[in-house]
């Protein structure tokens, strides 16, 4: 698969789960489901950003790299967040 099919397939998953879990997060008042939340968000604006840099990337071949640079820091951070949340939840469970 190509790069620019890879971020859009993540993007549009993304795209059809953080509604749901915004729903519950505000349905619930727990805080693991909003750790999860904030993991999603975040992880929906990583791969907004890194789609976005992908697909002029393959357009005009010179790409923004400064916002691809964020994408990656805010990927990273919904990783942590995944962990933490993980983590958590062991530790109640």
């Amino acid at each position: 698969m190509d790069t620019v099919e890879v971020h859009l397939a993540f993007l549009g998953l993304y795209t059809l789960l953080a509604p749901f879990q915004l729903y519950a997060s505000l349905r619930q008042r727990h805080s693991l489901t909003r750790l999860f939340t904030g993991a999603l968000v975040t992880g929906l604006a990583g791969w907004m950003l890194r789609a976005a840099h992908s697909v002029k990337m393959a357009l005009d071949g010179v790409g923004w790299r400064p916002v691809s640079i964020i994408g990656d820091c805010l990927n990273m951070a919904a990783q942590v967040c995944t962990q933490v949340h993980q983590l958590a939840s062991t530790r109640i469970g």
